[in-house]
Order: structure tokens, then sequence, then C-alpha cells
């Protein structure tokens, strides 16, 4: 076993662009893995550590050289490897010295074409130490860099300027230089509180040795401590800080030594609303707000500095310094578009161009009311309301507000409308016309925004694809594939019977004719329905499936007293353990969309039954013909008592058939494996194969109410007759039951796996 060392590896860079301290420790967490698995070293964990001033990796386990690598050469035929005297010829001294060896040190081979010229050998594996330059300069050059820096009289660039390099095999320095600086184990301490060199004694005591610099080397450990930091401050506050996962991050990117500072603001800017707060507190000034139990906003903000101040007060008072004008600026937002009505803001929209080629925000607003308007019935909302939604649904992009926070749009709109006296629903509905705004985010509580947040949609990518704008690899301009996916939300969660080309056709109509937007119908649909079987996957569920999930959801809304009748397949729900392998390689799949339909109906409101068909083919009336399988069953002995099991022997059918003799009892069984719930199944024989003289199931014709399993068949004949394998041989009928039932759930014959003899011994055994 070759022996292992823990490699560090940290660049001391000037300060890094937030976003990019954890983009690029992680991006070579990747090329680390990659550079050692092409040079052949093996390793164990890559961990990735990064501060605003410092990318270092450290991996564990690594060996320190590589394997050697055995060398096997196939060189000239021995035949031309000497001339007509015996003398060397100049391809096996060619192929000796390209070898670099003697030829008289290449060994012969018999092989089936004749006798070779071979070279054996073995090449040294290099050392971590040997390797490392190149290593190190993979990673360097492949980082994703947007914009790199050059400085110095050196060739190479980097995101930052270098200043440190710190290269530490466990407790040993490794000769590594780039950047025009020398590797050594001396990296950057706290810029304020140590600002000296801190030495690293290993690469295990890493943190620990940054940590008595006052430097927390993991990014996730900074996060944390101020995640643990901002939630106490608020508490002796009384109320709880709002920390979005992306803000708490970006807070991590920006400091080395996080401390948290609790500040205050005027009450008086608590009339503003509290969105407009939080939002200028978290993208202004990367500061944490105060909540109350009630979710309403406190006068507290929660700042995080980069160090420990000896007063504390006075970078307090700072915070809230800064923080002032920025209030200051919002309520004077606020109070500036109070004046206004949002209806005031429709003839400027018209001159505010949505996209060069589908024309203004205002002719948008004109289709989402027509649209919206058609699709309020579908949704149980108010025409009108969803049409004065709908008409004044941009307004709030001409506010002095939006145009400052442009991601407050829509929320804006809701405040301006309440404010203004409109209905609440039509105040709602101008927020949650862009819901959900994310993955997993919430969907519009009112009718009237879900019928203007369907119409958005459907305009959206109508439009997006008849400019030629339709999602290509990463290429999302207009965000469509989102559209798509909160579309397919907004209908499914909300079971809706919405048929999708039709309400794409009615969104194209609205376009100008010249755009050719109903060409684009078809295109669109078939996007969304491939985003349709994405999410679900992503559910656990199969596309196949989904169509019956749709009607499903349909009857219970609007038809709950249905009685729904599902045909689904054999080797489906408790059927899948009896069946073969090679059946669930080629069918598996197949099986568990339709067993997941099963699934939802079963749990569903309706009044159910399911069928498991196979090879079934339309009978008479309300039958169905079953088929007979491969397999005969026939009591051994001549006299049969009901007492005591009897031995049986099995026959098989061979596809040019087997004769079966007059005054014999033959068992054989169906095909198809069945289950009823809420019916009774009444098996008879085929006409057709009565009037051959063959006899099948004569006794028990009905079956019992929740019956699950293969039909065995009791088959005797008046005249011999030759039976064939697959031949349909008789015929199931379903009944309908009136009154409350105990469906047959535990019976000695229940779930069968193949043909049965007589089970009635079992009954004088009680």
């Amino acid at each position: 076993m070759s022996a292992t060392t823990t490699l560090l590896i940290e660049i001391g860079v000037e300060e890094l662009p937030t976003k990019a301290v954890t983009h690029l420790a992680d991006a070579g967490r990747d090329l680390w893995a990659q550079a050692l698995a092409n040079a052949g070293l093996t390793h164990g964990d890559i961990e990735a550590l990064a501060t605003p001033r410092r990318l270092a990796w450290r991996i564990r386990d690594l060996a320190t050289r590589q394997s050697d690598q055995k060398i096997e050469r196939k060189g000239p035929a021995l035949a031309a490897a000497k001339d007509q005297d015996g003398n060397w010829s100049k391809a096996a001294l060619g192929f000796a010295a390209s070898c670099g060896v003697d030829v008289a040190a290449l060994a012969v081979e018999d092989t089936p074409k004749g006798k070779w010229l071979m070279y054996y050998g073995e090449q040294p594996g290099q050392s971590l130490e040997a390797l490392l330059p190149d290593l190190f300069r993979h990673v360097c050059d492949n980082l994703p860099i947007a914009k790199r820096m050059r400085w110095g009289d050196h060739e190479q660039s980097f995101v930052r300027p270098v200043l440190s390099l710190v290269a530490l095999a466990d407790a040993r320095v490794l000769p590594l230089e780039y950047f025009g600086v020398k590797a050594g184990r001396e990296t950057l301490g706290h810029r304020v509180h140590h600002p000296q060199a801190v030495a690293i004694a290993s690469a295990t005591s890493y943190e620990a040795d940054l940590r008595g610099a006052h430097i927390i080397a993991s990014h996730a450990a900074r996060m944390e401590s101020i995640r643990a930091q901002v939630e106490a401050k608020a508490a002796a506050l009384g109320g709880v800080a709002v920390i979005p996962p992306a803000l708490l991050a970006e807070v991590a990117s920006l400091t080395e030594w996080p401390v948290a500072i609790a500040g205050s603001f005027d009450e008086r800017y608590l009339a503003v609303p509290q969105e407009v707060l939080i939002t200028t507190m978290q993208d202004n000034q990367k500061t944490f707000a105060v909540v109350g139990a009630d979710g309403k906003i406190r006068p507290h903000f929660i700042a995080v500095a980069n160090l420990e101040s000896a007063d504390e007060a006075a970078v307090r008072k700072g915070n809230e310094k800064v923080i002032r004008p920025r209030f200051a600026d919002a309520e004077f937002f606020w109070q500036q578009d109070l004046k206004h009505k949002l209806a005031d803001y429709l003839p400027r929209l018209e001159h505010v161009v949505y996209q060069e080629k589908l024309g203004s925000v205002a002719a948008k607003t004109r289709r989402l009311e027509a649209l919206g308007r058609a699709l309020a019935p579908v949704c149980g909302a108010d025409a009108e309301n969803v049409a004065t939604a709908a008409r004044i649904s941009k307004s709030d992009l001409l506010t002095e507000m939006v145009m400052e926070f442009p991601e407050l749009q829509g929320l804006m709109g809701r405040y301006y409308a309440a404010a203004e006296g409109y209905a609440a629903d039509i105040a709602a509905a101008l927020d949650e016309q862009y819901q959900p705004r994310g993955a997993g985010g919430a969907l519009p509580q009112t009718r009237t925004g879900l019928a203007l947040a369907i119409a958005e949609k459907l305009d959206t990518l109508v439009g997006g694809f008849a400019i030629g704008a339709k999602p290509t690899g990463s290429k999302d301009p207009y965000a469509l594939r989102r559209m798509a996916i909160s579309l397919i939300r907004l209908i499914t969660e909300n079971e809706l019977a919405l048929p999708l080309g039709e309400w794409l056709g009615k969104s194209a109509a609205q376009y100008d004719a010249a755009l050719g937007a109903p060409i684009h119908v078809a295109a669109v649909r078939e996007y969304i329905l491939e985003r349709l079987d994405s999410h679900y996957r992503e559910q656990g569920i199969r596309s196949d499936a989904t169509g019956n999930l749709h009607i499903i959801r349909a009857l219970e809304q609007h038809a709950s007293q249905a009685h729904f009748i599902l045909v689904t397949s054999m080797g489906c729900g408790e059927q899948w353990d009896m069946m073969s392998e090679p059946f669930k390689q080629a069918l598996g799949e197949a099986v568990r969309a339709k067993t997941e339909a099963e699934i939802y109906l079963k749990q569903s409101s309706l009044n159910w039954t399911i069928l498991r068909p196979c090879g079934l083919a339309d009978g008479d009336g309300n039958s169905y013909n079953l088929t007979l399988h491969d397999e005969l069953l026939i009591y051994r002995s001549g006299v049969l008592d009901m007492k005591t099991p009897n031995e049986t022997e099995t026959l098989a059918i061979p596809g040019d058939g087997l004769l079966l003799e007059p005054g014999r009892l033959y068992l054989g069984r169906t095909v198809e494996y069945t289950r009823t719930d809420a019916y009774v199944p009444m098996l008879e024989g085929r006409s057709s194969t009565g009037r051959l003289g063959l006899c099948i199931h004569v006794t028990a014709g009905f079956g019992d109410v929740g019956f699950a399993g293969y039909w065995t068949l009791e088959i005797f004949c008046i005249h011999p007759i030759r039976i064939y394998p697959g031949v349909g041989i008789c015929q199931i009928y379903y009944h309908t039951l009136a009154g409350a039932y105990d469906p047959y759930r535990s019976g000695k014959y229940q779930n069968n796996t193949g043909i049965q003899p007589s089970l009635m011994y079992r009954e004088f055994e009680r």
C-alpha cells in the first residue's frame, strides 16, 4: 500500500468579488479531482475552504507517488528483425532505441501470427512533489474566472492579485512557485486583528491556526456563526430575525471574522410597506430585518461587522446613520406614489415597450384582459374583477418605488390598489399574477389572481415562441422554461379542467395576425407537455400515469358521484412480485406507471373498479374473453378424498395441442389475473367450446366481490378433443351490487399464483 499524505493548498489574494468566493472554491475542488485522476493519484475527501482573501483546498489520504506503470510494446516480426546473414535489421535496432534499451534486451513472443519482438518494461511513478506544479497550474488556469487580472511582470493571470501561497504535505512545505510567489507555510491574517503573517503548522491544523488569527476558514462555519449571532441578537430584542439563505451566504462571503451588531431606526418608517424596508435592508445594507411573532417588522436591524470593535456603539451608530437615508428615500417614493391612481399610468404604458416584436406593455394588458375574462369561469373567478385586475396589472411598473426596487413589481401594485380602495381580490391579483415566483413558490390564493396568473403565463409563452425565443440548452432569455413549469403547477395543483391546446389557441388569437402566433401553438403545447413529464418525474410519478391522474381529479371536482373503471395491466400492484424477471425488465416502467394510477384512484373519493387484463378481447355484451394457460393439473389417484390433500401432476400443453380424454377432470387456469372491487365477477364457458363438448368451470360460476387472482378452470370433455395454449377458453362478466357488502380478502384462493387444486380438506381441520 502506497504512502499517503494530507495536502493543503492556499492562494492568498486581494479582496475577492463576493460571488466568486464559494463559486471558485467549489469549482477548484472539482478541478483538483479531475487533475488527480488524470495523474493517477488516489485520494480521499477534497475540502474547499474560502474567505474573502483566500481560496484553499485540503485533500486527505492523497497518494505521495504514482503507481509504477508496466509497459508492453510490440515491435517488428522476428522474420523482419534480422537480415539473411542473421544480423539485426534497421527495424529491430530502431524499435530497441525507441524503447531505450539494447536490442538484446528485447523479448521474442509466439503469437498465432508468428514470432514478434516485444519490449517489457516498467516506468517508475512520479512523486507528488514532482507532479504538483502541473497539477496546480491545471487548477488555476481552468477556474471559471469571468475577468482575469494581470499584475507584475509574470505571465500568469488570476481573479485578483496573489499575495501568498501555502503548499503543505502534512507539515512539510512542498516546492511550488506561481504568480511570481514562492509557496511556504505563511498566509494572511485578519486585516485589523492580526495584520502580520500567520504560520500554518500543518495541513490538518489549518482552521485552528487561522482562528487564532481571527479568521474562520470555512464558509459554512461562518454562515452558522452569523446565523447563531443574528438569531441571538433578534431574540434579545424580543423578535425573530429574517434570514434569507442567499443573504446569509453573501454576508459570509464578505467577512472573515463576523460579529453581529443590533441597530434601530425611527418608528415613523414603519408606515412604509415592510417589504420595502426589508428589501432595502437586505439589498443595500446587507443587514437582517427583525419581525415580531405576528410577522410584522420591528424598528430594528442586525448588521454584521468584520471585526470585534472596541467601540461597538460607534459601529452601531454608523450603520444607523447609513440606513436612515435609504429609509427616507423609500418613504418619499411611497408618499409620492400614493398621490397617483393606478389607472393614471395606463396612457404612459402605451409608450413602454414590452418586447420589440410584441408591442407595448399596454398591448399586453389588453391581451391579458381579454384572456383573463375568458378564463374567469374556469377558475371560479368574477370576470369583471379579473378584467379590472388585468387592466391595471402593469401600472406599478411606472411607480417611483418599483423603478427603485424592480423586484417589488406586483407587490407594490397590491399595496397601491388596496390604498386606492380596489376590492381585496383585485389588489391581491396584482401580486399573484407573478406567482409562483420560483421553484416551490406560493400559488395565488384568490381565484382572480389564479385567472390572471394563468393568462400571464399563456401570453408570455405564446409570445416568446412566436418571436423565436424557444429555450435552447441554457439559453432562456424570457424565462419561458420557468413560465411553463409555473403554468403546470397553476393548472394541476388547482385541479383545473383546462384543455391546453384550446387555451393556447385563445391566447395566440389575441396577438396581431402579422405575428403568426397561432402556427406556434402546437410547439408551445409540446414544450409544456415535456415540462409536465419532468415535473411529475421529480415527484416520482411517471408520465404514463398523469392522464389518469388528471381524469380522476377532474371527476372528483366536477362529477364526484361517478364510478371510475380503470383498466390497467397484468403485473400491477400486488402482482408485481409474481412477475418474471424478463417481464419486469421489458415492461417494468409502464407497469409501475399504471400502478401509480391505481394507487391514486384508491386514495380518491370516487367509487371505483380496477381491471387488470392481459390480452383481453372484446366479448359479446358486457363480457371479456379469457385465455387458457399452457399447463394443466390432473389428480394422480383414481379415488379422491375430501379430507386429505390429493396428489397432482402437471401436464404441459404444447404448441401443437394436447388431446383431452373423456371422463377425466383437468384443472387449468387463465393467463389473466383479475381483480374486482364493488362488482360481482361471473365466469362461464364460451358457447363455441361448449358446442365441441368441452365443459369449462361448471361449478361456482360466480366469484366473490374483491377476488384477486388467476381463475382455476374445471375442465372435462364429452368427446376426445385437442386443446391449445392461449385459446379463448371462457368469458368473464361483471354484475353490479345493490347495498352494502363485505369484500373477499382472506379466502383460501385469494391472490393465487397458479392452478389450485381443491383445498376443501382445510374445512375439516377447523
